[in-house]
């Protein structure tokens, strides 16, 4: 019901009266559910060591395991991140001194938060066996595996593996105690089945403090009594126990009513041992469909954070329709497409989210990072306005904030709305990397290294990170530097053409025509939208003095972009130099007219020509 205040005051009561790790263990989770983690922290410190501290009685190891638990995830909150790793460190010393059997969800859980622990450590190979013990003892932690792929580990993991039917089954038969079948309710027209399945592993029995309150004899454990609901019954359910989704997942299950019929005697033949009973029948098609549809999930968001985006849009594809229609399943379509730099592809994906889910704060960085490549800036204010309406200080606010205002010209507006929004995710790689996007504007060059090394701790397989840092030595020349930074920017994201284009420019510098030309016919192929690596290609081309090449290039370029005057410029350059010089000062004149400021470049190129006509 939410009433935290009052929870917190009936826990310290109890505690009050029975100093036990049961009763800290409730005073510690209701200042947790309240989001007071500094409490939560500092009383349990002065508790500890709690085997000193409190009676060893029957159920000490589950409430020792319990209290260890919050106290750790207190500490990730407040990012103690040392202090954490020191708690789940006494779990673990616990479990293999008392021989302590934690559940499969217990184990997950606390893998799951010491792998956190571990990456925000910098601790990448320990926070990658952590994350992948997590999803072995708990299938259905999908936390765990994207916290893996977006670690590096996605080439060797296979989610129809993880993912297994059969694995789902078993994990859910040892969370429940002896089976994952529960009862179901049909609806009125007898097609759609409902369930409830248990998959919470942990424990919670507490003891009856009531008569040791009221008069002070010991409460009596609920441990024995909770047992009795979880066997299926069939006697007429209550109303509020039945649920409308058809994969719901419980932390405890519930009775329910016997079914007056069944049609899923077909469905069950993939199981090597097929279900006996109906609840059974039910219970195992329902994990069926939630393991496949996590796999093909799972299997999106792995090829996703290899940059194997075109392939993660094709599994995205075959998602069902009612799934690939939430905000994370678009929000995950217009992060590949904007991988791809198909912007206009990506800002149509993340329009229907918006319209979809108008609250939700994720994807919508990425949404105005698309806008701004397309220069669209009254989208851009509209999405920043509205986002100030609903959630002025979230972090992801801010990064649209700071979109807008660099779309405007406003860099140093830019770069302050970034340094509250990092203050607040300090472990959002992308934050660090617009920042020093903006430093790099602004010619801050060493503020702008700064920033990129900090994005790559946090993530070394940020490649915008990566590109940053090429970016900023190709400005001080040092241009082999610069190769090596956009070599492995390209090794993580293999997919993006613009990478490729920046590659060549390096080696263009360096005087490896023929590479250049070699990276910019890659990057012509992954895209062959992309107009830069054609006129990157042209001008190179007209350098080398292959101008029938660039003459088709450009004339290319014209006709996809009529209204862009470097490239009758570039144009005018080469009917120049092949004698060409009517068409030439067509070209020059055209670039005149696009050109809304005096260019002094353009207009030397237009007296050269007319002086070379008049002789």
């Amino acid at each position: 019901l939410l009433l935290f205040d009052n929870a917190i005051f009936m826990a310290e009561r109890l505690f009050a009266i029975e100093h036990t790790m049961e009763s800290a263990y409730w005073v510690a989770q209701s200042y947790f559910s309240q989001g007071d983690f500094a409490h939560v922290f500092h009383f349990l410190k002065s508790l500890h060591p709690f085997t000193y501290t409190f009676p060893q009685s029957k159920d000490f190891g589950m409430w020792y395991w319990k209290v260890l638990h919050v106290w750790g995830v207190a500490c990730i909150k407040l990012e103690k991140y040392q202090q954490a790793e020191q708690v789940f460190m006494l779990q673990r010393k616990w479990q293999q001194q008392e021989q302590y059997s934690p559940s499969p969800a217990a184990q997950a859980a606390h893998h799951y938060f010491l792998g956190l622990v571990s990456r925000r450590l910098r601790h990448n190979k320990a926070a990658t066996e952590h994350f992948v013990t997590s999803y072995m003892h708990n299938p259905f932690l999908f936390s765990a595996f994207e916290e893996a792929c977006t670690i590096g580990h996605g080439p060797r993991m296979v989610p129809n593996d993880i993912f297994n039917p059969q694995v789902g089954m078993q994990y859910a038969d040892e969370t429940t105690g002896g089976g994952a079948s529960q009862p179901y309710s049909e609806d009125d027209n007898g097609d759609e089945i409902e369930e409830n399945t248990g998959m919470e592993g942990v424990e919670t029995s507490s003891s009856s403090s009531s008569s040791s309150m009221m008069g002070g004899s010991k409460g009596v454990s609920h441990s024995k009594i909770a047992k009795k609901p979880m066997q299926p019954t069939r006697k007429a359910p209550r109303t509020t126990a039945s649920t409308n989704h058809r994969f719901a997942i419980h932390p405890y299950p519930s009775a329910g009513t016997q079914p007056k019929r069944s049609k899923l005697s077909s469905s069950v033949k993939w199981l090597p041992n097929a279900p006996t009973t109906q609840e059974e029948m039910v219970s195992s098609v329902g994990v069926q469909r939630l393991c496949q549809l996590l796999a093909l999930l799972g299997d999106a968001f792995r090829l996703i954070s290899l940059y194997k985006c075109p392939h993660g849009i094709q599994m995205i594809q075959r998602i069902p329709m009612q799934q690939r229609n939430t905000g994370w399943c678009l929000a995950l379509l217009g992060r590949a497409h904007l991988e791809l730099s198909n912007y206009s592809d990506a800002c149509q994906v993340f329009a229907q989210l918006r319209r979809r889910e108008p609250y939700r704060q994720a994807g919508m960085v990425e949404y105005s990072t698309a806008l701004y490549q397309l220069k669209r800036d009254k989208e851009l204010s509209a999405l920043a306005q509205s986002m100030v309406e609903q959630n002025r200080y979230c972090a992801h606010t801010l990064c649209v904030l700071a979109n807008c205002f660099s779309l405007a010209g406003d860099h140093e507006s830019a770069i302050r709305f970034l340094k509250r929004a990092s203050k607040q995710l300090r472990f959002m790689c992308y934050t660090h990397t617009l920042l020093g996007h903006e430093h790099f504007v602004m010619e801050d060059i060493d503020e702008a290294l700064q920033e990129y090394r900090h994005a790559m701790l946090i993530n070394p397989l940020h490649f915008n990170a990566w590109y940053g840092m090429g970016q900023v030595y190709m400005k001080q020349e040092q241009y082999q530097q610069a190769q090596h930074y956009f070599l492995v920017a390209i090794k993580i994201n293999a997919a993006s053409s613009p990478l490729y284009v920046c590659y060549a420019m390096s080696l263009q510098r360096q005087g490896k025509f023929a590479e250049a030309l070699d990276s910019l016919q890659t990057a012509i192929t992954i895209q062959p939208s992309n107009l830069l690596a054609r006129l990157k290609r042209a001008q190179l081309n007209l350098d080398l003095r292959n101008h029938k090449e660039a003459v088709l290039e450009l004339e290319y370029l014209r006709d996809k972009a009529p209204k862009e005057s470097q490239i009758c410029v570039t144009l005018g350059k080469c009917y120049q130099e092949m004698g060409h010089r009517l068409q030439a000062l067509h070209c020059f004149n055209s670039a005149m007219d696009l050109e809304p400021k005096d260019n002094p470049t353009i207009k030397a190129s237009l007296d050269k020509c007319v002086q070379l006509l008049d002789e």
